[in-house]
């Protein structure tokens, strides 16, 4: 066995003494300080105590600004629709249905020009009185209002537009009676039409029944044609078998007359029924 080492050891360096060093508070953390159960690791934190005047001061505020809106959902707002300047008109709305650049004017058939009538229809002349007042527009709390302004000439255009639109009714109308007048007279005609379809499907079916009559008439009479012929017939074998009888008979009588008598009887009914007397006696 080899020799060992001394002390049977390793030469080891020593070990050094660390010592520990104090951790300092996380940022954002509070130090575990505070007088709060279960707050070890202090996350928990404490809130400020808050003043009872100061909550009241805060609900007043927002009750105040409750009523500010409120009350500025009930005020209505004032719309000017024009702001004339002095010695100049309000602009005309361009951008309206009813705007016209010219005047119409309204013909009328009477010579006094007040009632303009065609067929059952009136146009009477009016006169639009001067517009002047408060507009309210929509309902509610929140209804918008166009105070009353310096409106100017625009009555004239007011009435410019309503005897515009008055033609345009005026024509309309002049339109549906035309219309109506055409309706009519197609209905008549058509009623006419329908009249005379009637009255032609009437003569057809008469037609056709009495067609159908004289067809069965001609039926009949073939048939009793057909009886007729039957009868005849029949009529005509009988008298011919009585008839064959009948020579039969006298063909008989004639020759017993002549064999008890000896007897010649001349032939009287031809040729072929009469016998002679060579061939009766050879």
């Amino acid at each position: 066995m080899a020799n060992p080492l001394p002390y049977n050891g390793v030469n080891l360096p020593e070990d050094e003494q660390i010592q520990p060093e104090l951790v300092p508070a996380l940022h954002g953390f509070a130090p575990a300080v505070l007088d709060i159960p279960n707050n070890n690791n202090g996350w928990i934190e404490e809130e400020p105590k808050e003043d009872p005047k100061m909550e009241e001061e805060e609900e007043d505020e927002e009750e105040e600004e409750e009523m500010d809106i409120e009350d500025e959902m009930d005020d209505q707002e004032i719309i000017y629709p024009y702001e004339i300047e002095e010695g100049k008109l309000p602009p005309p709305p361009v951008d309206s249905d009813t705007f016209f650049d010219s005047e119409p004017e309204v013909e009328a058939e009477d010579e006094d020009g007040d009632e303009a009538t065609v067929g059952t229809i009136t146009q009477t002349s009016y006169s639009v009185p001067p517009f002047s007042g408060t507009v309210y527009v929509e309902s509610r709390s929140s209804c918008k209002v166009f105070a009353p302004g310096p409106i100017g000439n625009n009555v004239d255009m007011l009435q410019r537009k309503v005897k515009g639109l008055a033609q345009q009714m005026f024509d309309r109308a002049n339109t549906e009676y035309s219309t109506l007048k055409r309706l009519g007279e197609m209905d008549q005609y058509l009623s006419g039409l329908s009249t005379k379809r009637r009255s032609e499907v009437r003569e057809h079916y008469k037609l056709k029944q009495s067609v159908s009559t004289l067809e069965d008439q001609m039926r009949g009479l073939m048939l009793e044609d057909k009886e007729d012929k039957e009868r005849l017939k029949k009529k005509l074998r009988v008298s011919q078998q009585e008839k064959e009888q009948i020579e039969q008979a006298f063909r008989q009588v004639i020759e017993w007359i002549r064999r008890q008598f000896g007897v010649e009887i001349p032939p009287c009914m031809g040729d072929n029924d009469a016998t002679t007397s060579d061939d009766a006696h050879p």
